[in-house]
């Protein structure tokens, strides 16, 4: 289950793992994001735009995507990705994630506890109409 927190209490979150545990590397970034894409595939009205692998310590992935408002509302979709980050992080140790509006839509801030490793993603979302 993850543990949904404000964008603050997530950079505090971040911050106290970043120092806690190592940092994911390439592999297991890489197969991380693969399953974060797989769970959102099942989305219907949720479509991919980009995704990527990055050399920061945060965010480590990166994901852009875009809902259409007609079927959805941002809320919904929210509460669908909460659900969706949940399933591809039964497995870790710790899990957080915060929603920060942003003037297209809105971004959701992850971080992972793997064993002794630390992933973070920011997935960014826009609606369109």
């Amino acid at each position: 289950m993850s543990h949904s927190c404000t964008p603050t209490e997530f950079q505090r979150q971040f911050e106290h793992h970043l120092a806690a545990f190592s940092l994911a590397d390439s592999w297991q970034r890489g197969d991380a994001l693969r399953k974060i894409l797989a769970s959102l595939s099942r989305m219907g009205y949720f479509s991919i735009t980009r995704s990527e692998v990055t050399t920061k310590n945060h965010p480590m992935l990166e994901v852009r995507g875009q809902f259409s408002l007609a079927k959805r509302l941002p809320d919904l979709v929210q509460v669908d990705l909460s659900n969706i980050w949940a399933d591809s992080t039964s497995d870790a140790c710790r899990s957080v994630h915060a929603f920060a509006k942003t003037a297209e839509g809105f971004d959701m801030l992850l971080l992972a506890v793997f064993g002794a490793t630390v992933v973070t993603c920011c997935l960014h979302v826009v609606g369109t109409h």
